[in-house]
C-alpha cells in the first residue's frame, strides 16, 4: 500500500479475521480503529490519547477491479460483496431503532487497479480486488492462510477514513454460493469482517463476533451480532452534515495512478515492507488446524 507525502495522513494495513485455534480471552466491548493503530484500539487507549477513525462522508463507494477476473465472473462477485455489506447498512441501532446512516455503493463501477494506493492530488478508488496469486508473507510468524485484508488511510488530525481497499486472496477458493458447502470457506464471511475494518471497526474478542479476531469460516460468520451492531451504531447512528456524494477524494479514476504518492509513514509492521502503517487485522486458517476443521464443517 502505497501513502502519501502529508506528514498527517497515515495508512493501515489490515488483514481480515484471525483464522487459528487461539486461547479465548475475556470478552470486552467492540473496539474502533484509531489514529494510533489497532494495537492501540479504543479498547486499550484513551481517546484522548488516539482518535477513533470514522469515513465523514456517509455516502462511500467502492470499486470492484476486474483486472484479474473473467467477465462472466463480475456479476457473481458484486452480488457477494452486495450481500456482505448489507448487515452494516440494514442493522437496528437499539437507541434510535434505526439503520445507521452509512450507504456502501458500487455507485462509480469497476476498476481497472489490483494496486492498494491512496493519491492525495489525484483521482482515487475504494478497491475490492481479488488476487490470483497472494503476495505477502506469513503474518508476525503465523503459519496460514491469509483469506483478506483491508487497508486504510486517514488523516492524523482529523481521523477522517480518506481511502480505504480490500484485497481477496483468491488462491484460498473461497465459495461464492449463497449457501457455502461444507468444508469450503465462505467469501461473504470474509468481506462482511472486511467490511467492518473498511468502516472504522476493530477486532473485538467478543465470542461469535463478526468482527472476532478469531473465528470459524462458516456461514455464522455473515451476521452481525450485537457487539457488532453496537460497534456501527456507535460511529454511524447519527446523520452527517454532509450530503450525500459518493464520489472518492480528489474523484474517481477507473485506473491505477500514473504516479502514485509513496512514503510518509510512521511505523512498518514486523515482516512487511518500510513504509507500511503499523494497523494489523488477520484473515488467517492455521496450517495446523486446517485439516480439522474442515472435517468439522464438513461434519
Amino acid at each position: 500500500m502505497r501513502a502519501t507525502h502529508d506528514r498527517h495522513v497515515r495508512k493501515s494495513a489490515l488483514a481480515g479475521v484471525l483464522f487459528v485455534l487461539l486461547a479465548p480471552g475475556a470478552a470486552h466491548a467492540y473496539c474502533r480503529t484509531t489514529t494510533c493503530g489497532e494495537d492501540k484500539s479504543t479498547c486499550e487507549q484513551s481517546q484522548a490519547e488516539c482518535l477513533p477513525v470514522a469515513w465523514q462522508q456517509r455516502c462511500i463507494s467502492y470499486s470492484l477491479d476486474t483486472s484479474n477476473l473473467q467477465l462472466g465472473d463480475i456479476a457473481r462477485e458484486l452480488r457477494v460483496i452486495e450481500r456482505a455489506a448489507e448487515p452494516w447498512m440494514t442493522a437496528l441501532c437499539p437507541e434510535t431503532g434505526e439503520a445507521p446512516r452509512i450507504t456502501l455503493s458500487h455507485e462509480w463501477g469497476t476498476a481497472l487497479c489490483a494496486h492498494i494506493e491512496y493519491n492525495s492530488t489525484q483521482s482515487n478508488a475504494n478497491v475490492i480486488t481479488f488476487l490470483p496469486v497472494w503476495p505477502y508473507e506469513e503474518i508476525e510468524g503465523i503459519k496460514g492462510l491469509e483469506l483478506g485484508r483491508t487497508t486504510a488511510t486517514y488523516n492524523l488530525e482529523t481521523a477522517e477514513i480518506l481511502d480505504a481497499d480490500i484485497e481477496i486472496n483468491d488462491e484460498a477458493g473461497l465459495s461464492r454460493e449463497e449457501v457455502t458447502p461444507d468444508g469450503e470457506f465462505d467469501l461473504q464471511s470474509v468481506l462482511t469482517h472486511e467490511i467492518g475494518h473498511f468502516l472504522g471497526i476493530a477486532h473485538t474478542n467478543v465470542d461469535e463476533s463478526v468482527m472476532i479476531e478469531a473465528g470459524q469460516p462458516d456461514e455464522t460468520d455473515r451476521t452481525l451480532r450485537a457487539d457488532d451492531i453496537s460497534a456501527i451504531c456507535a460511529v454511524y447512528a447519527q446523520p452527517s452534515p454532509l450530503s450525500c456524494d459518493f464520489t472518492p477524494k480528489n474523484g474517481f479514476t477507473a485506473e491505477c495512478a500514473f504516479d502514485p504518492s509513496s512514503g510518509g509513514w510512521c511505523a512498518a509492521e514486523p515482516g512487511r515492507l518500510p513504509g507500511r502503517g503499523a494497523h494489523l487485522a488477520i484473515f488467517v486458517v492455521g496450517l495446523a488446524a486446517l485439516a480439522a476443521l474442515r472435517r468439522r464443517l464438513a461434519a
